[in-house]
């Protein structure tokens, strides 16, 4: 299936180049050629799952198309992944094959490839792509979701699932376009940024590292015209000293968090002549709607749309609830809560986050959504903290934007934080110098 694409991607544009690095390029022809590597190595094991422990890269890209000619089991694990979350999903998943750039003397419970013996393997010189021998289905991918409150869980997609998720429209009319997978590959939006540039024969860009600045750079260097990324990953790049450089700019995409009005409207300051979307997606449902008119949350009128093929949405006791063909015919709570005002619907927070004050319920992100537009604000993340009398308490963690002293920033923070009822106000401020991300998603497991 992916060996198919790409073979299709180096007939019709030959001259494109279908992965850009700051070290290299690669065009269509030249990822066959490596992916025909990974698949001569990969097919001596005789596995049928397999563990992809291994940097974001070009090796990461070829050796998913080679396990899905093999019709492999995938599961891709972020490289700064503990080795105690490696067994974790060994136990989880019983997969048979780990293939990683590790150093050789990591304890991996099962048996190994490492990325510098494919570095070095040849291919067999019979070896040929038009004829593609593909395993029947393709294989499948085991997609975790980001475990931002929580374990992460799973979800396994057969790559023709996930190839059905991309618009097909206008593929016929394919633009130029350089994307920059600001997602990792272990994850739903990362692998749908990948499938996006594969079907449309656009480039994708990978950046030496996997943290904002260094993909904004990269960003800047390498021409990019796309960009899909959470709000916290916008966050940080907005807040850079060349927040406005990448001159190349022509989408923005936001996704994997709730879209606040402070985001967009920092956003359409910077890039005034740029499209922007927001796409409402799950790792378990998949991609159901994309919105562009540069408002937070859904216009109501969405839930009154009934066409055949596209997701149907109601809320029951301010839950968010979807009905689409991926989730088996029925209509599938959420975990999302919403509030209708004014024509609109508005995320106000996830069912598992909700703070309990005395028998109150807090939503954090409308606390953050009050403190995270304060001057002198990079991030802020509502938490419920333990209190012997009511249970919790709201604190309030904050990282400062650079240059800004805690003293003048937590005044404005307690002005705004006025408009609260009482017991949504935060008690208590920690300040620190950074808030952890997992996939550029703020972390909400706390101590």
């Amino acid at each position: 299936m992916l060996a198919a694409l790409i073979k299709e991607f180096a007939e019709s544009a030959p001259a494109v180049h279908m992965l850009i690095s700051v070290q290299r390029s690669w065009t269509a022809t030249e990822v066959l050629a490596l992916a025909a590597r990974w698949v001569q190595v990969l097919e001596r094991r005789k596995k049928n799952s397999v563990v992809f422990y291994l940097k974001i890269s070009p090796d990461l890209v070829a050796a998913i198309v080679a396990a899905s000619r093999l019709g492999m089991a995938v599961t891709v694990v972020r490289r700064c992944s503990s080795l105690g979350e490696l067994r974790r999903l060994h136990d989880r998943f019983q997969y048979d094959l780990m293939v990683t750039d590790a150093d050789r003397g990591l304890d991996i419970p099962v048996e190994a490839i490492y990325a510098s013996e494919v570095a070095v393997a040849g291919v067999e010189p019979d070896f040929d792509w038009r004829t593609p021998g593909e395993a029947a289905g393709g294989g499948s991918i085991n997609i975790l979701t980001s475990g931002t409150t929580g374990e992460p869980k799973n979800v396994t997609y057969s790559w023709d699932e996930l190839l059905a998720q991309i618009p097909a429209n206008d593929r016929a009319k394919r633009e130029s376009q350089r994307w920059l997978l600001a997602y990792n590959l272990s994850h739903y939006a990362g692998i749908q940024v990948f499938l996006h540039t594969l079907l449309h024969h656009n480039s994708l860009v990978i950046a030496p590292a996997q943290d904002a600045p260094s993909m904004w750079s990269a960003a800047i260097q390498l021409g990019v015209t796309h960009i899909s990324g959470t709000p916290t990953f916008w966050r940080i790049v907005m807040a850079q000293a060349n927040a406005k450089e990448l001159h190349t700019l022509k989408h923005a995409t936001l996704s994997g968090e709730i879209v606040t009005e402070d985001v967009l409207s920092r956003l359409a300051a910077l890039y005034p002549d740029i499209t922007v979307s927001q796409i409402y997606a799950s790792t378990e449902l998949g991609s159901l709607v994309s919105v562009r008119d540069r408002r937070p949350g859904l216009p109501i009128a969405l839930f009154e749309a009934t066409e055949a093929g596209q997701a149907q949405f109601r809320i029951v006791d301010s839950e968010l609830q979807v009905h689409t063909p991926l989730g088996g015919g029925g209509w599938r709570p959420t975990g999302d809560l919403v509030q209708v005002r004014d024509g609109r619907v508005f995320f106000i927070g996830r069912k598992s986050e909700v703070i309990n004050v005395g028998g109150i319920k807090v939503h954090p992100q409308i606390v953050e959504s009050l403190v995270t537009p304060v001057e002198g604000v990079l991030f802020a993340r509502a938490v419920g903290h333990p209190n012997p009398i009511t249970g919790q308490i709201v604190r309030l963690d904050v990282v400062l934007q650079a240059g800004h002293e805690r003293e003048s920033v937590e005044a404005k923070i307690r002005a705004v934080c006025n408009a609260l009822e009482n017991h949504a106000k935060p008690r208590q401020i920690r300040y620190l110098d950074s808030i952890e991300t997992n996939n550029m998603k703020l972390t909400r497991r706390v101590s």
